[in-house]
């Protein structure tokens, strides 16, 4: 063979063993070698998040040199051994694939601190490592509610990325459990609603990457499980349950008739639990829960229903989210719209119980453990929970129902009597500013525990609905809107407020996307919802 020939023939071989677009095939982990000394790491690639097969080539098209939670990367070096051990940010990372020249495939994991973190390869003959730029993702609906503004977050700040997506109606999101994609629910109330995919590891930032219609046309509410592949949208008369296992192409099951009784319940909120087989329904008339076995997602089978505040006489549950580890249901309770006729009822936590069947496989049991008042909070809109606390292995150290920290976001029940008013009409608008001025701190967040510890952290004069937190429960960012009265006109700027958690003192910053319309600032004061990537 001459010199031409064999370099050709050698092109080949490289060509082959790159996918033919520069990216390694994947390899049996049989046939990776035995390292000869320590690991060396010479570059890491972010991949999107492409099918990988369990051998051969592979197609990527999203790398952009920045990795968000959830996607995969790509660590080439040299002896990076058999069975090596993988840390990001400190976080264990679990490796996927291994491919030819002697690289690892593995995905960011849950917790990863956002900025540039070591990837460390740790082998029986040594370890080494390299900063990669990491980065956090929150996804906001808002307003106009025909966009998704997407949020840069890090333990101290937010701000947005990109341009908003284009999502028609976007009401209710949340994320896949490894943070990967993001599903937006979307309803008008005048033909099919449904759910949009969002690829949060796209090159250059989120992309819509399919649109699944729904049997409703209404959604009421959406819940995803933290721990496993189960999503559900929660339509007027029917769920639709999904399997993410593969998140960018969810498969769904046949949709599950919601009983009559649920239906005329009024559904709140809706969650899953960690393991991805409880299904609970938060429901405002008699102020109860329906917990649903759902390991079977086409027969949801009826466990229990529980009475949150059985002395309760007026609906007055307002938002649930179940702890990390799935073991606590968060419950808060108090003034609203449906309850005003009743008199002024107290804003209340309430912790909610799962244990362990008595028999093997049965059903767990469910049963309210505390109910405490929480001094000093208004109105309660939406709440969100402390995860816990991350360690360097990956996990989280798990906080006792006892221990954990429940974040509310409050609004003054003055503002109630907005109900009813027709702000498109002069006289109503005119009566809106004038209540309006009469609060300027329509806004609260409280901090509060099942003990009936805490109470407001700030009042503000933006007005606070959805929230959620950073999983080091560091950063906490709310939907919000700055309304303002000129000319007895109500001129609504929507945005959110972000505050550093666990600091002497607690300064809200307001960060603007955008306007809105004043209808939005009325009860149920529904601006919109926040989730940041796990």
């Amino acid at each position: 063979m001459n010199a031409l020939a064999r370099s050709l023939a050698l092109a080949l071989v490289v060509a082959a063993g790159c996918g033919g677009s520069g990216w390694p095939d994947i390899l049996d982990v049989r046939h990776v070698e035995s390292p000869s000394g320590a690991p060396q790491v010479t570059r890491v690639r972010d991949m999107g998040q492409p099918l990988l097969p369990a051998r051969g080539p592979y197609k990527v098209t999203d790398s952009d040199g920045v990795a968000v939670i959830g996607e995969l990367l790509l660590i080439e070096g040299k002896d990076l051994g058999k069975q090596p051990t993988v840390n990001i940010g400190g976080r264990g990372a679990e490796v996927l694939r291994r491919t030819e020249g002697d690289g690892i495939v593995v995905r960011v994991p849950q917790g990863t601190p956002a900025g540039a973190q070591p990837i460390e390869v740790v082998t029986a003959r040594g370890r080494t490592k390299v900063d990669f730029p990491i980065r956090r993702l929150a996804l906001v609906t808002l307003g106009d509610r025909d966009r998704v503004h997407v949020l840069a977050v890090t333990r101290e700040a937010a701000e947005p990325v990109g341009t908003p997506l284009a999502v028609e109606n976007a009401r209710l999101v949340r994320f896949s459990p490894d943070g990967s994609t993001a599903y937006v629910a979307s309803s008008t109330g005048m033909g099919p609603a449904h759910l949009s995919v969002i690829d949060m590891t796209a090159a250059g930032g989120p992309r819509v990457a399919a649109r699944r219609e729904l049997p409703s046309r209404v959604v009421v509410a959406l819940a995803a499980s933290e721990g496993a592949p189960r999503l559900a949208v929660v339509g007027e008369r029917e769920v639709t349950f999904f399997d993410v296992r593969d998140p960018l192409r969810p498969s769904h099951h046949p949709s599950w008739r919601l009983p009559e009784n649920l239906v005329r319940g009024r559904i709140v909120a809706a969650d899953i639990d960690l393991e991805g087989s409880l299904f609970v329904l938060l429901l405002a008339e008699g102020n109860r829960i329906a917990a649903y076995d759902i390991r079977r997602p086409d027969s949801p089978q009826h466990l229990t229903t529980v009475e949150v505040m059985p002395d309760a006489r007026a609906p007055i549950v307002r938002d649930m989210r179940f702890s990390i580890d799935g073991d606590t249901l968060w419950i808060v309770s108090g003034d609203n719209i449906m309850s005003v006729s009743h008199g002024p009822q107290p804003t209340r936590l309430t912790a909610v119980k799962l244990m362990p069947s008595p028999q093997k496989r049965g059903p767990r049991v469910i049963s309210v453990w505390r109910t405490m008042p929480v001094p000093g909070a208004t109105a309660p809109l939406s709440l969100t929970v402390a995860r816990g606390q991350m360690v360097a292995s990956g996990t989280t150290i798990r906080l006792a129902p006892e221990a954990a920290a429940v974040f509310v976001t409050g609004v003054q029940s003055a503002l109630f009597k907005l109900e009813g008013l027709a702000l498109a009409r002069e006289a109503d608008a005119k009566k809106a500013a004038a209540l309006w001025r009469q609060v300027p701190q329509p806004g609260m967040l409280i901090r509060t525990d099942v003990n009936g510890g805490g109470g407001p952290l700030f009042s503000t004069p933006a007005l606070l609905t959805g929230v959620d937190l950073t999983p080091d429960s560091q950063l906490l960012v709310a939907v919000a809107a700055r309304v303002a009265t000129d000319k007895d006109t109500l001129t609504v700027e929507g945005g959110v407020v972000t505050t550093r958690m666990f600091t002497k003192t607690h300064t809200p910053t307001f960060l603007s996307l955008g306007q809105l319309k004043s209808d939005l600032v009325r009860p149920p004061f529904r601006l919109g919802e926040v989730r940041i990537q796990p």
